[in-house]
C-alpha cells in the first residue's frame, strides 16, 4: 500500500547535500514535487569537507537564493573493506 502526502512548501529554501544520487535524490524530488526551491550540492562540484571554501559558497547561495529554511544533511562516505 503506497499513500503519497504532501506539504506546501512554496517559498521555502531547501539544502540536500548528497542529492545526487539515491535518497539524497529522492528527497530532492519530493522537495521539488511540494514546492521547494531545492539546491541540491553532491561530489565533486561540492565538497563538504573543504572547509576553507565551504562558508564562500554557503554565503553565495543564501545571497542568491535567501536563507535556507530546509537542511537535510545526507553526504556520506561509503568505506569498502574489513572492520579488522
Amino acid at each position: 500500500m503506497s499513500q503519497t502526502s504532501t506539504i506546501n512548501l512554496t517559498g521555502r529554501v531547501a539544502l540536500v547535500t548528497g542529492a545526487g544520487r539515491g535518497i539524497g535524490a529522492a528527497i530532492a524530488r519530493v522537495l521539488t514535487r511540494d514546492g521547494a526551491d531545492v539546491i541540491g550540492i553532491d561530489l565533486p562540484d561540492f565538497d563538504l569537507s573543504d572547509t576553507a571554501t565551504l562558508e564562500d559558497r554557503l554565503a553565495a547561495i543564501v545571497a542568491d537564493k535567501g536563507p535556507i529554511d530546509i537542511l537535510v544533511n545526507n553526504a556520506g562516505v561509503t568505506v569498502l573493506g574489513s572492520v579488522l
